[in-house]
């Protein structure tokens, strides 16, 4: 294999490189991948250590900082999605490029993150009659986590409870 490499590097074409049967550009998109979680986690842990000091003491202001969030999520979603229209005058259209839409998910899952943890840390505050949708909420948040680690993951039997909208507006 190092003389394979060599006469790649020679002819300055590094795919006949290969160790454990990836190529230099795979092993780079991996490295890339898990650099760009690891950058991820450490936002998210940095943002929730920040947070912890702040108190909620009711459904109101649980909602009033969900909200952002949430927003922020569905703005993304509407403009980036799969099934985005991509602003193409129609309702809803199947995208068929999703180069923007797989570069932007990372920070949906952040947002998801600071999610959970705002309703994981403030469940007590949540009424009871809401209480399903919100577990549902967080079974989602876990699902597109797991997706967003490994695309192979299908998530489409937790799909985002679009119900919470409304809850968490009118109560915001």
């Amino acid at each position: 294999m190092k003389r394979t490499c060599q006469i790649s590097l020679d002819a300055i074409d590094l795919s006949g490189c290969s160790a454990l049967g990836f190529s230099i550009v795979d092993w780079a998109t991996v490295l890339g991948g898990l650099a760009a979680l690891i950058g991820l986690a450490r936002w998210v842990f940095r943002w929730q250590n920040d947070n912890r000091t702040k108190k909620i003491n009711s459904f109101r202001e649980l909602c009033r900082n969900l909200c952002p969030l949430m927003d922020d999520n569905s703005r993304i979603f509407n403009t980036f999605g799969p099934n985005s229209g991509a602003g193409d005058g129609r309702p809803k259209a199947i995208r068929f490029d999703m180069t923007a839409w797989d570069a932007i998910k990372p920070e949906i899952g952040c947002n998801n993150q600071k999610l959970k943890f705002l309703i994981s840390s403030n469940s007590d505050l949540v009424p009871v009659d809401h209480r399903y949708i919100f577990q549902r909420w967080i079974s989602h948040i876990d699902a597109f986590a797991a997706h967003l680690l490994d695309i192979n993951v299908d998530y489409r039997h937790h799909q985002f409870p679009a119900d919470v909208i409304a809850i968490v507006h009118d109560n915001a």
